[in-house]
C-alpha cells in the first residue's frame, strides 16, 4: 500500500486535488482505508475515512459499469 500512498501524497503535494480519501475492498471486507489532507481547502480539520462530502457526477460511476456489463453479454 505504500505505492498508493505515495501517489496519493504526490497527488496532493502537487495540487491536483485538494484531499484524498480511498478505500479497497473485496466482496467481504476493507482492505485498507486512509484519508489525506484537510476536510476543506478553508479549515484543518483532518479528513478521515467516514468524512461526508458532496461528490458531482455520480451517473458516469453508476451508468458505466451497467453498460459495460451489457457489452460483456453482447447486449450492446
Amino acid at each position: 500500500m505504500a505505492a498508493v500512498e505515495k501517489v496519493m501524497k504526490q497527488t496532493i503535494d502537487s495540487g491536483e486535488a485538494p484531499s484524498v480519501v480511498a478505500i479497497l475492498s473485496d466482496a467481504h471486507n476493507i482492505l485498507y482505508e486512509a484519508a489525506y489532507a484537510p476536510r476543506s481547502v478553508a479549515a484543518s480539520d483532518a479528513m478521515t475515512p467516514n468524512t461526508i462530502f458532496w461528490f458531482a457526477s455520480m451517473t458516469k460511476a453508476i451508468v458505466s459499469p451497467g453498460a459495460m456489463q451489457l457489452v460483456e453479454q453482447g447486449k450492446i
